[in-house]
């Protein structure tokens, strides 16, 4: 026979989130943080970005304001990529320690 599971209702208390996070190290947990706030910082430069660009704001050729686009592009990307590493290193490291 299956046995019925208990089923909990109302929301998840706060310390049960920084238990989690606790389980997953405090270094990795800063890291997670960190690496997430470069990758919105980088978005969000990249968005102003464009809208220097369509003003044209600065006295510079169409091919600067390209590169550096592209730049905030790849730099997007790679932080984007980086948080995702560490941020599964880190739900892995949780599950595991929780």
């Amino acid at each position: 026979m299956v046995k019925k599971e208990e089923r909990a209702v109302g929301s998840v208390p706060w310390r049960i989130y920084i238990s989690y996070m606790a389980s997953g190290g405090k270094m990795t947990t800063f890291w997670v943080f960190f690496t997430m706030s470069l990758s919105i910082i980088c978005r969000i430069m990249t968005d102003w970005w464009i809208g220097q660009w369509s003003k044209e704001e600065y006295d510079i050729k169409s091919y600067v304001y390209i590169l550096i686009y592209f730049g905030l592009g790849v730099l997007v990307g790679i932080f984007y990529y980086i948080r995702g590493v560490i941020f599964a290193y880190f739900t892995i490291k949780s599950a595991d320690n929780y």
